[in-house]
């Protein structure tokens, strides 16, 4: 199971932005929960390696559209209603059957 994952409602892919920025915003509510750093424009864009004038880009896509909010260089992000509490009891650790690929022939021979 995957302990460190964020559950998206589908309600995302309703907010008119490009996927890029949609994504950005995914990747900034991952860090917020499991990068133990604060949400500054340096933090950021260090772990994410991206360039400051793409990193602005963005900031101001996701601020037009009430995504997040900037108070005192930090970051505070907004859209709470797009992410949900991840339910782990339908993930399950398969099986190693059914992990090991199948082998099923093409064609069968038969001899005489």
């Amino acid at each position: 199971m995957e302990l460190k994952c964020v559950t998206f409602s589908r309600k995302i892919i309703g907010i008119e932005l490009e996927s890029e920025y949609i994504g950005f915003f995914m990747q900034l509510v991952l860090l917020s929960r499991f990068a133990d750093i604060e949400l500054t424009k340096n933090n950021i864009i260090e772990k994410l390696k991206m360039d400051k004038k793409t990193y602005e880009k963005y900031i101001i896509e996701l601020k037009l559209k009430d995504l997040i909010d900037i108070h005192n260089d930090k970051l505070i992000l907004k859209g709470k209603e797009y992410i949900l509490e991840t339910d782990f009891k339908y993930q399950r650790i398969p099986s190693t059957a059914e992990l090991t690929p199948k082998f099923i022939p093409n064609l069968i021979i038969k001899h005489k």
